[in-house]
């Protein structure tokens, strides 16, 4: 606060220079400000306006100067903090000083200065005996109308529109809205204050005293303001407007828009007007939950005090009643973000009618054993996090005895089989569980937290079996390569540390704090308690719907020099990773739901916990002491990188996270574009030591984003790879991605978007829609190169000759898939593509695609279409498979339907083992270096052979991975129970069998 000049700026003299300590408008950062020549430009009800200019740039600025008055409520500073927008007048800084009196203290808004406002602009055409040009009205209109559109969709009410609160700068035509100080943030059901609003602008229901308005007054307040240059002229009658343009020239008639003597008693329609709709309260209510803690422009703790009231207040209406239950459930099973304001909401109706909160803690033990019998664990472990939220109002143990029932489960299946996956992801539920108790209300679990924690240890701190088959980082032989930790002995690892530190978890929001407010040492009681039901874990626990393997902390920020996202020692990256990664893979019916979601990240978790949005990775450095240099967008693209490249598979397919990185970088450009940057650049350096697998997930997505934005990216800092020898992987990265962008467009335009050095990668070949031909004879490469369709009807024809010759020999097949992809040497992706409908047509064979693509030319495995074109022949062979194993299962079949099935999927699977033995064979040639053929990858150089091995231990690792994942799989579906047979079959399962046969 300034202390050095008390006095009002009047006292300032010219050519003096002060010097202010301000706070920047938009980042809060404190810097250094000086100005100079102030003089008085405004003054109202609430303070003063000073024209000024700031040393040393010289540039004119206005200081809105408003006495801190307790007896009034001013926002001004919060809102003009949050708006920013052309038409709005720009924050620059604050800062605050002292007034003459001791108790005096003024804030000051340093804004940008605009020179005119509408109602002077008004008064000076009045004196001109002329009106204000038309062009010049309708600008100005819908300029306020944009700035009103833009502050009522913040929810934010203007309150007093008025002549001289738009200000105009004649040289650019430009209208700004100014003086916040009667804005408000309007709270639906809310009251507010009626006599607002300078009364000759005031909407007809603040004259009439409403309090429950809407932003509609801005409306009426700006129609009634962009009217104001021709107020004089209506009164009168016999007014005639003279044109603007040429002021001595012929006079108009009054428009009759304006001649308010037209009208008499017979001129208003008194037919019966259409009644209002007004929304039920049930739906109401439900938009305030479904919106709850997404504002950062509202107190949480406001919503949830209301919404909490408004359902109790309306008990007795049965749609609030049964509404209020589905969405606690709702809100718990899919917007993971909110489960602690969800629990907060349910703490505060407990303090004003319990035996609600009593039948919602019944309902959410009912689904929590509905969810532990189906095997659905995430459920199982959002529930358990609620439950966690209102230990404070449960009976004697709570939630721990549901904490210790599944550790005791855990560890007797880890006694049983050290390879089972269930008794890892059960000790992972629990100790997600605890800090979600540790922040609750209750003040009497620190104890049996340690307890817990410690007893976990046995199961948590060994690293599974498994996690080596899903490293994303193998290595690949570079000794730079860092194996990721498991997220389950690191969540170990760091709920230790917080036992040992008190429990402070910084990161975790406490809503129901204010529930506690202003009652000192002796806090009131929150409500009755209530008694948790009995829940209940099978014998034979259901493993789930989903596979479970390990899971491995993935980052793409995590060697930085600057923390932008938690370091894996505080527990706040597990805890935030968990939420986000949840609110993604159960979102996936809505992507730009997702995104929303995860560009708000910082509205869910405690103050302090994250830098300002968007806030410049250089800035990061400035930031002083213990301050968080975290930032959310970083947080919620590594939470997305960390699913897109989850091994073995994903959750969902791999475009949804595709689509949830496009549609976040569009809804917040600047925030979400250097983060990705950062993120591509990080992962190119480590392509070398990455799974194979992910990266071609890396290049499909690198290109994919690109085709999104025009193909743009900052080719110039890999030049110096393009001239790598073909085989390094990131020479293969560079290439594979730019034919799949060419796939994706067209070589002529990608060839526009790269400098010069990358030109030779594009060749003229690759720019001619149809490769040149050399034979006259027909052929149905040729006939079907102008689409997918042509060809696709070319092989339809040509199905039974080609059904004669493929099946001939292997070397028949062989000499197909040569000549298609020689044909389509320079677009391979159009290979691919004919080879896959080949694949269809049973006209090659899964194997003669295998032995085509790894048997004799080692430089194979370096292309990026040649693994597309074996995962997804594979892909075919295993989706087989598991349909035929599936059928085996189906209700309704005979007991000789269910033979023949078997039979079916035994022979299936023989299939799939064999193909899987010939990979594993020509493989490990490759990884070993004992192929007999002459390697055509350059002049036969060992470091071309070392490059050759080590394409080949990756291709080893990724398909030895995929076909464990098959076995797996097929143990774990042995286990389910076979349905009962039947006397007949059904219709659906008839099929099935005729499928197989």
């Amino acid at each position: 606060m300034s202390q050095n000049r008390p006095a009002a700026f009047s006292s300032l003299r010219m050519g003096e220079v002060i010097r202010e300590k301000v706070q920047d408008g938009v980042t809060g950062e404190t810097r250094d400000m000086q100005y100079t020549q102030c003089k008085i430009v405004g003054n109202g009800s609430f303070g003063v306006v000073f024209q000024t200019k700031l040393s040393p740039s010289g540039e004119d600025a206005a200081i809105k100067r408003v006495l801190q008055d307790k007896r009034f409520k001013n926002r001004e500073l919060q809102i003009m903090r949050i708006v920013r927008h052309p038409n709005i007048v720009e924050l620059k800084a604050f800062y605050y000083s002292n007034g003459e009196r001791k108790d005096e203290v003024y804030l000051n808004l340093v804004q940008e200065y605009v020179p005119e406002t509408v109602y002077r602009a008004s008064r000076y055409f009045n004196k001109m005996k002329t009106t204000m040009p038309i062009l010049e009205v309708k600008l100005y209109i819908y300029q306020l109308f944009r700035a009103l559109a833009y502050i009522h969709s913040q929810g934010i009410c203007h309150r007093d529109i008025k002549p001289q609160n738009l200000l105009l700068d004649p040289s650019t035509g430009v209208l700004k809205l100014c003086d916040f100080g009667s804005a408000k943030i309007l709270v639906e059901n809310e009251p507010n204050v009626s006599y607002i609003c300078s009364r000759y602008y005031r909407a007809p229901e603040l004259i009439f005293g409403a309090t429950n308005y809407t932003t509609k007054i801005d409306r009426l307040s700006a129609i009634d303001a962009m009217v104001h240059p021709f107020f004089d002229e209506l009164r009168e009658q016999s007014t005639r407007f003279p044109d603007s343009r040429h002021p001595n020239g012929p006079v108009k008639d009054l428009p009759t828009l304006f001649d308010f003597s037209r009208h008499d008693e017979d001129d208003y329609d008194r037919r019966p007007q259409r009644r209002r709709y007004e929304e039920p309260l049930s739906s109401r209510i439900r938009k305030q939950f479904l919106a709850l803690a997404e504002s950062p422009l509202k107190r949480v703790e406001d919503e949830i005090h209301f919404l909490a009231k408004t359902v109790v207040d309306n008990w007795e209406d049965e749609e609030v009643k049964g509404g209020f239950f589905e969405l606690v459930e709702r809100m718990v099973l899919e917007q993971s973000f909110k489960v602690p304001f969800v629990a907060a909401v349910v703490l505060c109706v407990n303090t004003m009618k319990g035996e609600v909160t009593g039948e919602v803690v019944n309902r959410m033990g009912e689904r929590l054993n509905r969810a532990v019998e189906g095997g659905e664990w995430r459920d199982v472990k959002l529930v358990l996090k609620f439950l966690g939220g209102l230990q404070g109002v449960l009976e004697g143990e709570g939630v721990w005895i549901v904490l210790q029932d599944l550790l005791s489960k855990a560890v007797d299946l880890q006694t049983e089989n050290n390879e089972e996956t269930i008794g890892p992801e059960l000790v992972k539920i629990i100790l997600f569980t605890i800090p979600y108790i540790m922040a609750s209300s209750a003040t009497d679990s620190q104890e049996r937290a340690t307890g817990m924690v410690e007893n976990t240890d046995i199961i948590a701190s060994e690293p599974h079996v498994l996690q080596a088959l899903v490293d994303p980082y193998p290595g690949n032989g570079k000794e730079e390569a860092t194996t990721p930790s498991g997220v389950l002995m690191l969540l170990q690892k760091q709920l230790q540390n917080e036992a040992a530190t008190g429990w402070e978890l910084a990161c975790m929001p406490r809503p129901w704090r204010f529930l506690l407010d202003g009652f000192g040492d002796e806090p009131p009681s929150l409500g009755p308690k209530h008694s948790l039901p009995v829940i209940t874990i099978p014998e034979v626990v259901n493993a789930g719907p989903r596979p479970l393997f390990p899971e491995l902390y993935f980052s793409v920020y995590a060697h930085q020099d600057v923390e932008t996202v938690p370091p894996t020692t505080d527990i706040a990256s597990c805890l935030l990773r968990d939420a986000v990664i949840d609110t993604i893979n159960i979102l996936d019916f809505n992507r730009t739901a997702t995104a929303r979601f995860l560009i708000d990240i910082d509205c869910y978790f405690s103050p302090g916990t994250f830098v300002k949005r968007a806030t410049p990775f250089d800035r990061l450095r400035d930031i002083e002491g213990d301050r968080s240099t975290w930032k959310p967008e970083d947080v919620a693209v590594d939470a997305v990188f960390s699913q897109l490249f989850q091994l073995p598979f994903p959750e969902h397919k791999l475009v949804y996270y595709h689509s949830v990185l496009t549609e976040a970088c569009k809804i917040a450009p600047a925030a979400i574009a250097p983060s990705l940057g950062r993120a591509i650049r990080y992962l190119y350096r480590s392509v070398d030591s990455m799974d194979l697998e992910l990266s071609y997930r890396f290049m499909d997505w690198f290109a994919h984003h690109l085709s999104n934005f025009g193909f743009t990216w900052k080719w110039t800092e890999w030049i110096d790879d393009v001239e790598l020898p073909t085989l390094d992987p990131k020479k293969a990265f560079i290439q594979g991605a730019l034919d799949k962008e060419i796939r994706l467009s067209f070589a002529q335009r990608i060839k526009g978007t790269l400098p010069a050095p990358y030109q030779q990668l594009i060749t003229e070949d690759k720019e001619k829609d149809t490769p040149d031909f050399k034979y006259n004879n027909e052929a149905i490469c040729y006939i079907g190169s102008k689409s997918l369709s042509h060809v696709l009807s070319c092989i339809e024809r040509c199905k039974e000759r080609l059904l004669t010759l493929g099946p001939q020999s292997p070397a028949a097949r062989k000499q197909i898939i040569e000549s298609v992809m020689e044909y389509w040497k320079d677009q391979p992706g159009i290979g691919v593509n004919i080879v896959d409908k080949l694949l269809n047509y049973t006209i090659l064979s899964p194997a003669s695609v295998v032995e085509w693509a790894l048997g004799k030319q080692g430089k194979r495995l370096g292309e990026a279409f040649v693994y597309e074109m074996v995962s997804a022949t594979i892909g075919k062979v295993t989706g087989r498979v598991r349909q035929v194993v599936r059928a085996t299962k189906a209700p309704g079949l005979t007991a000789e339907q269910r033979k023949l099935l078997e039979e079916g999927a035994e022979r299936e699977r023989g299939s799939m083992r064999e193909l899987f033995r010939l990979m594993e064979d020509l493989l490990v040639g490759w990884a070993s270096g004992s192929k007999d053929q002459v390697l055509e990858s350059g002049d036969g150089t060992s470091e071309a052979e070392k490059m050759v091995r080590q394409w080949g231990e990756r291709w080893l690792r990724v398909f030895r991975r995929k076909f464990a994942v098959e076995e797996a799989w097929y143990l774990e579906v042995g286990k389910e129970k076979v349905e009962d047979v039947v006397p007949e079959a059904n219709g659906g399962a008839s099929e099935v069998v005729e499928m197989v046969e």
